[in-house]
């Protein structure tokens, strides 16, 4: 019991904090911005819109894009909130168990393209991992 006043980093953020930091989120995320992350790739992004499904915690993204030499793909974008409770840990720990269950199981995951945990270098602004839309039921 000692600990726990030194804890800080447990304090969970209000909803009003949550939904202040989605909103800063929403206000970078363009399509110049997307189209920054995707040049490496040789792609762009056609659209982008917010999945029904993102929440608080995760803004969930889908992502139409093209090359030169195809016809569109679809990408997932996700971005993490980026609340003191979650900064970091959350994106870098998603990606390593991914790529790990990727190496030693037969589950079929989504490859990841690219990802930020730092949100003061990230050419979005955020906490993301670009991964590629596979289809199924969940």
């Amino acid at each position: 019991m000692i600990y726990f006043h030194t804890m800080n980093f447990i304090q969970h953020p209000s909803y009003s904090e949550q939904m202040h930091d989605i909103a800063l989120i929403s206000s970078k995320l363009t399509i110049e911005n997307i189209n920054k992350l995707l040049e490496r790739f040789e792609l762009q992004c056609i659209s982008f819109e917010r999945l029904q499904t993102s929440g608080r915690i995760n803004l969930i993204f889908n992502l139409k894009v093209q090359s030169k030499t195809s016809s569109y793909m679809e990408f997932i974008l996700k971005i993490s909130n980026p609340h003191r409770y979650w900064k970091e840990y959350r994106i870098k720990n998603e990606v390593y168990t991914m790529g790990y269950l990727l190496e030693h199981t037969t589950i079929p995951l989504p490859k990841i393209f690219d990802y930020s945990v730092n949100f003061e270098t990230s050419i979005l602004s955020c906490e993301y991992i670009l991964m590629e839309k596979i289809h199924g039921h969940t």
